[in-house]
């Protein structure tokens, strides 16, 4: 049997979507079994491209192959800009856009497949969950995505304590514009040497009006109110999943018992000790303290779980990417100008050194001074040397890696649309489907100039 399992509102009821993602998975598997997970889409609104992220526990699933379906490519031709995971940052992405001719498809079809191997020694439920989706038309205008994830059941470990709790039900996704913080399953423990946990996940997000700290007391969570809905009980060990609003390129200050530790973007235990680089939209860390963490994002929302009064918080640094312009195409050899535009939303000037990257290898580097309230333009020159497409991407001690987009490279003939560049926003997953639209409608013109 196959599940999908809504991953919770993407909108205020009585919103509509002009696309619907859905993760369909079989509803139980094996250790040491492969399976397929499927990414179908339902477009209500002729769509042209869609990318998405999608979280997973890569010490319980390997990840063997992303492949396009058959959905985009319906009557057209089809550009993949990333298909497949990365265990370190615990992400599955995929971008694809179609080309050639200009109507984009409406309908259900699979997107694309995504084949995992269980671990033999994994235990509990695998959750697959959206982390950011977005979708555009064939006018590249955004249309609204609602997203679902899906749950695996696996053989229970007989040594787990009855009583322990499932996953956490995964958050919500509209364009990549959601926050959460769950926990993570406590049979999820790697192996027998990883502290003992136990308790449930819960997600608790307000809006700037409602919202509070969510906090409750070290006693609260050891009486018999700690098994509720709204407490979370976790133990030392634990391992404590935080998305961040895809949206805000966010650094993160680290507090440690109501004290600025410091500037990183990393989070910290209660010893200061760096557990998990934020170097992409989600972090998964297993603290050796039982731990607050408190993660605002979009700067009205607010979600936290705690454990007892050592806190560690997770907030937006002031510095943010407004804009970037980089060519869609450059000829092999030929040095192009990358523009960023950085604005300080916050009270204090920021000062940053940033490091401008290639494929992830540092080509260029600059020490800004922003202003609160302004904005500055920084220039690069990136040579192109090597026949590939080329990712850009940018990043600073206050500011976690920004992508900006993706440049194709011509081995043959000068780029002929490099001079009004391809513009983007911050989001991660955008500046994918930015890149692949430049492709896509280079292609309609070859196409209509046979």
């Amino acid at each position: 049997m196959i599940a999908a399992i809504g991953i919770g509102a993407a909108g205020a009821a009585g919103d509509t979507h002009a696309v619907s993602l859905a993760i369909e998975a079989p509803e139980e598997a094996e250790p040491n079994e492969t399976i397929t997970l499927s990414v179908r889409a339902n477009a209500t609104e002729a769509v042209y491209g869609i990318d998405f992220a999608a979280a997973y526990d890569p010490d319980r699933v390997e990840v063997d192959d992303v492949s396009s379906g058959a959905y985009l490519g319906d009557g057209a031709g089809t550009i993949v800009g990333t298909a497949g995971a990365n265990p370190d940052e615990q992400m599955i992405s995929y971008a694809e856009s179609r080309t050639v001719v200009e109507s984009g498809i409406t309908g259900e079809g699979v997107l694309a497949t995504v084949t995992v191997t269980v671990d033999g020694n994994a235990t509990g439920n695998l959750t697959f969950e959206f982390t950011e989706a977005s979708a555009v038309d064939p006018a590249v205008e955004d249309l609204p995505v609602e997203t679902s994830g899906t749950t695996v059941r696996l053989p229970e470990n007989e040594s787990t304590p009855s009583g322990s709790g499932d996953s956490a039900d995964p958050g919500s996704t509209e364009n990549g514009s959601s926050s959460n913080i769950t926990g993570e399953d406590p049979e999820n423990a790697p192996d027998e040497k990883s502290p003992p946990n136990s308790g449930n996940g819960n997600t608790d997000s307000t809006d700037d009006e409602s919202s509070t700290d969510g906090s409750t007391s070290a006693s609260d969570e050891s009486d018999d109110s700690a098994s509720s809905d709204d407490d979370w009980p976790e133990t030392v060990g634990d391992e404590v999943r935080a998305n961040l609003d895809s949206r805000e390129r966010v650094g993160v200050i680290v507090h440690v018992n109501g004290d600025t530790d410091s500037v990183a973007t990393a989070l910290r235990d209660a010893n200061a000790t760096e557990v998990q680089q934020f170097a992409s939209r989600s972090v998964v860390a297993a603290f050796a303290d039982r731990t607050t963490v408190r993660a605002v994002a979009a700067r009205e929302n607010v979600t936290q779980i705690e454990s007892d009064e050592t806190a560690v918080t997770a907030n937006p640094s002031p510095i943010n990417i407004a804009e970037s312009r980089l060519p869609s195409q450059a000829s092999l050899g030929s040095n192009e100008t990358v523009t960023v535009v950085l604005t300080n939303m916050g009270e204090t000037a920021v000062n940053d050194d940033l490091t401008l990257r290639r494929n992830g290898l540092a080509v260029a580097e600059r020490t800004v001074s922003v202003a609160p309230g302004e904005e500055v333009d920084l220039s690069f020159s990136v040579a192109f040397d090597t026949p590939e497409n080329t990712t850009l991407s940018l990043t600073g001690n206050r500011l976690n890696e920004a992508r900006l987009g993706v440049v194709s490279v011509d081995g043959d003939t000068a780029a002929q649309n490099t001079t009004d560049g391809v513009t983007t926003d911050d989001t991660p997953g955008f500046s994918v489907l930015s890149g692949l639209f430049a492709l896509a409608l280079f292609g309609r013109v070859l196409s209509r100039s046979r």
